[in-house]
This record gives C-alpha cells, structure tokens and sequence, in this order.
C-alpha cells in the first residue's frame, strides 16, 4: 500500500570513430494497492564524429527503448520520459564520403512504451521524443548521405485506463539535416524517419490527451529522397 518511485537517467557519450553504436533500455513495472506509482526517466545518446578520408564512410547507429507498466488499486499513476537522441557526423576534408546514421532497419531509434491502471486513481503521462540528426561534408567527389530507414524513427504508446480521469501529454520532434560542398550530380542524399505515436484512454469521459508531432528536414544539391 505504499508508494512506488523510480527515477531512471542514462547518458551515452560517443566521441569520434567510424563506427559508432549506443543502445539505452529502461523497464521499470509498479505496482500498489492504495499508494501512488511514479515513474521519471532520463536518456540522452549523444553521438559525434569529425573524420577525413581516407576513411570512406562513418556509421551511426542508435536505439533507446523505455517501458514502464504501473498498477494500483485506488492509487494514481505518474509517468514521465524524456529521451533525446543526437549524432552528428562531419569531415572537413574533400574526398568521396558515405556518412550513415540509424540506416539498419533495427526497429525505432526512439520507442517508449506506458501502460497505466488504476480501478479509481488518476493516471498521469507525459512522454517526450526528440532524434536530432546532422551530417556534413566537403567534397569536389561523391558523396553519400543516408540517414534513418523504414522501421527507425520515433515511436510511442500509452495505455490508461481507469474510472478517475486519465491525462496524456506526448510529443516527437525530429530533426534532419544534410549539407555537402559538391557540384549537382555527385551527391546523393536519402532522409527516412517515420513517426508513430499512439494512445489508448478508458474509463472516463473526462479524460484528456495531447500528441504533438514535429519533422524538419533539409539539404541542399543532388538527389534527394525524404
């Protein structure tokens, strides 16, 4: 009958390298008759790397997942997370490049998933996505760009369900960026990174939800294809 509290924070730091890969996994399960379940998760994956040829290409892969399941009996539930994945890859030096991020269909680089049950107590969910990816060359030669692939992306759901009045807050935000010092027709540049959050409220009228889904993408020169 007493209250549950988890506060999870991972933080990945990768500096340089041609290969780069950080996974961060977080499951956190409450449960309670009468007290409350919160649960407060923290991830960052912060991928850079600055190289020159002859190195022909640098890979970035990266995938966090959380997974919180909260059950009380009158009890409410509290979840928040906030996952933020960033990779930037640059070379200075013209020469022909590939610069890959997340291009391994591996599942979403960003996946939470929230499930909330209370017979009678609040539920409360606020869930924040963010994949910033940025890629850069100079070069007089070929250039590759690829970044994200088909099943990659952000994706989030939330299940709640109780008679007391459920709030759900959700936001992705994903940012795409290619740049490259070439003349038309020798850069190549493929952006894919799908969003998918969904949610699932039962058990009051009065429940309340938000979802806020944000893209940017840019480049410049060549062929392109979002």
């Amino acid at each position: 009958s007493g209250r549950n509290f988890a506060d999870v924070d991972q933080t990945i730091f990768e500096r340089f390298g041609s290969s780069q890969g950080g996974t961060q996994n977080v499951t956190v399960l409450q449960s309670s008759q009468s007290g409350a379940n919160v649960t407060t998760v923290d991830q960052k994956l912060d991928q850079f790397s600055d190289f020159a040829p002859p190195v022909p290409s640098i890979a970035q892969e990266g995938h966090q997942a959380v997974g919180v399941t909260q059950t009380s009996t009158s009890g409410r539930n509290s979840s928040t997370i906030f996952q933020v994945l960033g990779q930037t890859a640059r070379t200075s030096v013209p020469g022909a490049i590939s610069q890959l991020q997340n291009v391994t269909d591996a599942g979403p680089n960003t996946n939470a998933s929230v499930s909330q049950t209370s017979a009678s107590g609040a539920n409360a969910s606020s869930l924040e996505q963010r994949n910033n990816l940025s890629a850069l060359a100079s070069s007089d030669t070929s250039v590759t760009q690829r970044q994200g692939s088909f099943s990659g992306g952000l994706k989030g759901h939330v299940d709640q369900t109780s008679s007391g009045v459920s709030t759900n807050n959700a936001k992705q935000f994903e940012n795409q960026s290619a740049h490259a010092d070439t003349p038309p027709g020798t850069l190549t540049q493929v952006q894919i990174g799908p969003f998918d959050c969904c949610e699932t409220q039962l058990g009051n009228g009065a429940n309340l939800s938000s979802i806020t889904q944000r893209g940017h993408q840019e480049s410049d020169g060549g062929s392109q294809f979002d």
